[in-house]
């Protein structure tokens, strides 16, 4: 469960130009899969997402639905509903990647696990720590 990791990174209207840069230290440094979330971003945004997502095969787009941008609690929900397989793990948009981090996260990640609290998120009920939630 552990190897398959898929890091959900939302950007909301005015950030994709700023912050989809550190998107490629991520990929350098790491073998993991990013999501990145469109949340009402405009469509000159949108653009940039879709194209810079066809640069590699780890990276995906998904987009929020309604209009505008909607609270952070609320997208988190949404994507943690979909089927993804591992961990639901997400990262702030402004992280940058100055050296293999992974295994450290996945480390810590196992070692926490058998200490986390329970947490609820919408209706589901999840383990929640460093960023990933388990499905519980």
């Amino acid at each position: 469960m552990m190897e398959q990791i898929t890091f959900n990174i939302i950007y909301t209207p005015g950030t994709v130009i700023h912050l989809l840069p550190f998107v490629q230290s991520l990929l350098r440094q790491s073998a993991a899969r990013f999501r990145l979330v469109d949340n009402g971003c405009m469509m000159p945004e949108r653009r940039i997402l879709e194209n810079f997502v066809k640069t590699h095969e780890r990276l995906e787009l998904w987009q929020m639905s309604g209009d505008g941008c909607r609270p952070h609690g609320e997208v988190l929900d949404a994507l943690f509903a979909l089927e993804t397989p591992g961990p639901f793990a997400f990262m702030d948009s402004d992280i940058v990647a100055s050296g293999p981090f992974l295994d450290d996260v996945l480390d810590t990640a196992k070692l926490r696990q058998r200490y986390s609290r329970v947490h609820r998120f919408g209706w589901r009920t999840a383990l929640a720590y460093s960023g990933m939630i388990f499905r519980a």
